[in-house]
């Protein structure tokens, strides 16, 4: 089971307890994560059908404080500015190993999941 989905089955035992605000999001977010046909989910998979919800939630007109939006926007990581992103390529990818400069995006991608924007990163390495 992912670190995420343990973190998320805790904090909906607490929620039963004391915040039913955070309990109806976390038995949606945990209800997603069973309705797909895998069933072993790591946490960007999760963190994916989280944002599913989020633009699901959004697309219906309920506005950006709504609790169910305030509660997935928690669990749900800070996407990496283009700063941070052009900062770790210069540091960590040794561009002599590569044989076309966009593969550093498979390589961003698999470091960073859904901690960064794939099409950022796509107009980082073009402007390289």
């Amino acid at each position: 089971m992912s670190n995420l989905l343990e973190t998320l089955k805790a904090d909906l035992k607490r929620s039963m307890v004391n915040d039913k605000r955070r309990l109806g999001t976390l038995r949606v977010i945990i209800g997603e994560t069973q309705r797909t046909e895998k069933k072993d989910l790591n946490d960007d998979e999760i963190i994916k059908i989280m944002k599913k919800l989020e633009k699901s939630e959004l697309e219906m007109g309920d506005r950006m404080d709504s609790d169910f939006i305030r509660v997935l926007r928690e669990y749900i990581p800070q996407m990496l500015s283009r700063e941070d992103i052009e900062k770790w390529i210069q540091e960590n990818v040794d561009f002599s190993g590569l044989k076309n400069k966009m593969q550093i995006i498979g390589i961003v991608k698999k470091e960073f999941g859904e901690q960064v924007d794939g099409k950022l990163v796509s107009e980082i390495v073009k402007g390289m």
